[in-house]
């Protein structure tokens, strides 16, 4: 049998079962999946080819090939990143079982299969990361944060001092302050999402709001960190945070979080002279979570009063815009 009779074969039964696969949810039991297709698929070929035409053996190999190129359109469309990694473990088996199968189905060209179902494939993984799932607010805050650490590493010596904008701080702040203060904020994070209260914390993190300006930039990425893990970590967004303003689920714990440090981050960046550009999915990301609770959170006093701009201005231009920074 020649590597064209076989893909015809398998195409021609994916086409047939495209609409299955397309319309199987992503909590559906796998094995169930495998059995009700092997059933079809060896239907299927005893349908489109005479018994006689291949031994069991070979149709045996034929049928788990098959199955492993189904499969991997399965996994694909159930998830993107396991769709990716089974590619990856596709070849791996296709490699590894290609002397049996050369000696079962001479001139059948595995490597062109490999080849061939890889670059589809990712061609059409390729795709849908072009469409991008948009952020999670836990990935948002992760993102948040990152960007604040890269920018308080461009801190220098001599800039410690300078003074925080006050429609950032509301009260007058020097930049060591600023991060003396967050770091003390992020030491928070881990208690807050484990369900503990003020009460129970007491003031083991005060001493923090005392580091000398040497320790700030280290602390800075250790606690910072340190919140990123817990946030990493959350499984339950809806679970009942304590604040010291009242309760909320964990999930709109993050997004208060996200608020001020997102920008938080340009702020420090455009006063120190670093690179404030952000990224086109970030920026997306943030314009997403923020546009349609963004008058709430500036009758709460978190975003200054949104700032015109032009209709074609860039999109980080106008998210700027909407939170009050020029």
């Amino acid at each position: 049998m020649t590597f064209s009779t076989f893909y015809n074969l398998s195409t021609s039964l994916f086409c047939k079962y495209f609409d299955f696969l397309t319309a199987i949810k992503r909590d559906a039991p796998m094995t169930n999946i495998k059995s009700v297709l092997f059933s079809g698929l060896k239907s299927s070929v005893v349908t489109l080819w005479a018994p006689s035409q291949m031994d069991d053996k070979t149709m045996t190999i034929c049928l788990y090939l098959i199955i492993v190129v189904l499969h991997g359109h399965l996994l694909i469309f159930s998830s993107q990143t396991v769709g990716k990694l089974y590619c990856i473990l596709f070849a791996g088996v296709l490699i590894r079982t290609e002397k049996l199968v050369e000696l079962v189905i001479p001139n059948f060209s595995i490597s062109f299969l490999t080849v061939h179902f890889l670059k589809s494939r990712f061609l059409e993984y390729t795709q849908w990361q072009k469409e991008e799932v948009p952020m999670n607010i836990k990935e948002l805050y992760v993102k948040a944060n990152e960007a604040e650490q890269q920018v308080v590493a461009h801190i220098a010596e001599d800039q410690w001092n300078l003074a925080m904008p006050l429609k950032t701080t509301h009260e007058p702040m020097t930049l060591q302050e600023f991060v003396r203060y967050h770091i003390w904020d992020d030491s928070w994070i881990p208690d807050v999402l484990d369900g503990k209260t003020k009460e129970e914390v007491g003031t083991v993190h005060d001493h923090l709001l005392k580091l000398p300006t040497e320790e700030l930039q280290t602390n800075f990425v250790s606690y910072n960190q340190r919140a990123i893990g817990a946030v990493r970590s959350l499984s339950n967004l809806d679970r009942i945070v304590h604040l010291t303003y009242g309760d909320y689920p964990a999930g709109e714990y993050l997004q208060h979080n996200v608020s001020v440090r997102a920008f938080w981050s340009y702020d420090m960046a455009k006063l120190i002279g670093a690179d404030t550009t952000m990224a086109d999915d970030y920026v997306k990301a943030l314009m997403d979570e923020f546009s349609p609770v963004i008058d709430g959170y500036r009758q709460m006093g978190l975003f200054p009063p949104p700032i015109e701009v032009a209709s074609d201005a860039s999109p980080q231009t106008k998210l700027l815009a909407m939170v009050g920074r020029a």
